[in-house]
């Protein structure tokens, strides 16, 4: 069974100056109640696989918030008004949940800001919805929804969507470095329930320096698939040590 992953912001291999910013913007206005000093809403930019919706939900659980991951597509209908039907009753079930986060993926993609001739049911979201949208998140009677909006591509985002009262603060999410690569393998490896000893071995960490050297351009959702494998290959030999010795350094050549 795929254990739960990086819940706890501390588990998070973020610069630590960044990962402070969070505590110090974010979670402690949460945690203390004030709102009115909290963000309106948070942009995370930064390429695939660097964990922007898990950090989002990590802040949800140290900010003891609940969590909802809202797709405008899922609004969207053939029928005229419906959309706008479904819409008003999802933003008036945000209210009813308050206070909570919201995560919203592919925000650039979800409102690109379609015009209200196009058909929504091939899933363009109308100018209508996205104003609706816009308005919903700058409206000062709605303290307590922030908003944590999620993109590969910011440039096609544009001011309505990252003006401040909506979308407060704009962070980028980047790619791990070396150090942080290390420590995130080594941290999945400890999620999938490998023993600490045979990950901190000699063979085992010439294994991932090696690995290290050549992953230029790997994401978090890269590493952690190495440390999925590399437990599946090592359950299913009977706990072989060589099998993990081995998907790392098969990893470090793919």
């Amino acid at each position: 069974m795929q254990k739960e992953v990086l819940c706890s912001l501390k588990e998070w291999v973020l610069p630590e100056n960044q990962k402070q910013f969070v505590v110090r913007k974010i979670i402690d206005p949460i945690k203390k109640g004030r709102f009115d000093l909290a963000p309106r809403g948070v942009i995370f930019a930064g390429p695939a696989g660097t964990g922007k919706t898990l950090l989002a939900k990590a802040i949800g659980t140290e900010s003891n918030l609940l969590v909802i991951i809202l797709n405008l597509r899922n609004v969207l209908s053939k029928f005229v008004g419906d959309s706008e039907s479904n819409l008003r009753r999802v933003l008036q079930l945000l209210k009813a949940l308050k206070p909570c986060i919201v995560i919203m993926d592919e925000i650039d993609q979800q409102m690109m800001g379609r015009t209200a001739r196009n058909n929504e049911s091939d899933g363009n979201v109308s100018s209508g919805l996205r104003g609706m949208m816009l308005e919903f998140m700058s409206d000062p009677t709605n303290e307590g929804i922030i908003f944590f909006s999620m993109t590969n591509a910011p440039e096609r985002l544009d001011y309505a969507q990252t003006r401040s009262g909506r979308n407060d603060i704009r962070m980028p999410i980047l790619l791990p470095n070396k150090e942080a690569k290390k420590k995130l393998l080594t941290l999945h490896f400890k999620l999938q329930g490998i023993d600490k000893k045979l990950i901190d071995s000699k063979e085992v960490q010439q294994a991932i320096d090696k690995l290290m050297s050549k992953a230029n351009g790997y994401s978090g959702a890269d590493i952690q698939l190495i440390a999925i494998d590399a437990n599946r290959e090592y359950e299913l030999s009977g706990k072989d040590n060589n099998k993990i010795i081995q998907i790392i350094e098969n990893a470090a050549y793919d």
